[in-house]
């Protein structure tokens, strides 16, 4: 995988995590389950800090970004449904089916095309957060 492409996939998942931490920044406040608002609060943490790590790879390759600034070229019909979920079984359902789903597809294709010589410290980022993931589900 070129360095471009690297750089245009590591701004997807950046963009993905802020979509997510923002919808779970909103469920937070808007679930009335005191559990379930624990449950995403973990979620948040770790969407907020894994769109932190990897702006930090993207400074590494001298590219500025600003999470809140990039667009998102793909996954418009994952946050979608997250957005219409109004019922607390209608957030999880999209969050644990749907967004972080397609999340964890997208990093696990971006590993597969990008082995650990062409890449070793992206791809070693994007394989701690999907252990990360995989421990708060």
């Amino acid at each position: 995988m070129r360095v471009a492409e690297t750089v245009e996939r590591t701004k997807d998942h950046i963009a993905r995590c802020v979509r997510i931490s923002n919808l779970l920044a909103l469920w937070t406040i808007t679930t009335p389950e005191v559990e379930l608002k624990s449950v995403i609060a973990r979620h948040l943490y770790w969407a907020v800090q894994s769109a932190e790590r990897l702006k930090v790879r993207l400074t590494e390759l001298a590219v500025d970004v600003d999470p809140r600034t990039v667009a998102l070229n793909t996954a418009a019909n994952d946050f979608s449904a997250c957005e219409l979920a109004l019922s607390t079984p209608e957030k999880i359902r999209t969050l644990y089916g749907v967004a972080l789903v397609n999340l964890k597809k997208s990093i696990v294709d971006h590993l597969d095309r990008s082995g650990p010589l062409a890449d070793e410290p992206t791809t070693k980022i994007l394989a701690e957060l999907l252990i990360s993931a995989a421990r708060i589900a």
